[in-house]
């Protein structure tokens, strides 16, 4: 079930930007381990009334995050895949500029690892956009 929440790396950025959403699980800040790509643990709010401190950070959904950029930064994610290659783009709905379009090829394409991988791309981008 990791596979389905964003990586650690991802979600301190998050919280620096600002996302302040009620998650259902959340990472222990002070595991310095949790670097690595989903190798990380995470822990579900109703355990953490068991701990002292407030070395816990929210831990998002994908959708949940991907929601997050369309609602509150008018920012449309998306990866896709045409056989070969994967890539993802990034749609700016601007009330002057009307939409303006990011789009970054990733590497060729071999399944689901890469595909998370693409998304943890295009988040990161997007978060440079905010």
């Amino acid at each position: 079930m990791k596979h389905l929440f964003i990586p650690y790396k991802l979600a301190v950025i998050a919280k620096e930007k600002g996302f302040d959403e009620p998650c259902f699980m959340y990472y222990d800040s002070n595991d310095k381990s949790l670097d690595d790509f989903h190798s990380n643990e995470i822990i579900p709010p109703f355990t953490l009334e068991k701990f002292s401190g407030t070395g816990y950070l929210p831990c998002p959904l994908y959708q949940q995050i991907v929601d997050w950029f369309r609602e509150k930064h008018k920012l449309l994610i998306e990866v896709n895949f045409n056989g070969d290659e994967i890539f993802y783009f990034i749609i700016r709905k601007h009330e002057v500029y009307g939409e303006e379009l990011h789009k970054s090829y990733d590497e060729d394409f071999h399944g689901s690892v890469d595909y998370y991988r693409t998304l943890n791309k295009a988040i990161e981008e997007a978060f440079k956009l905010i």
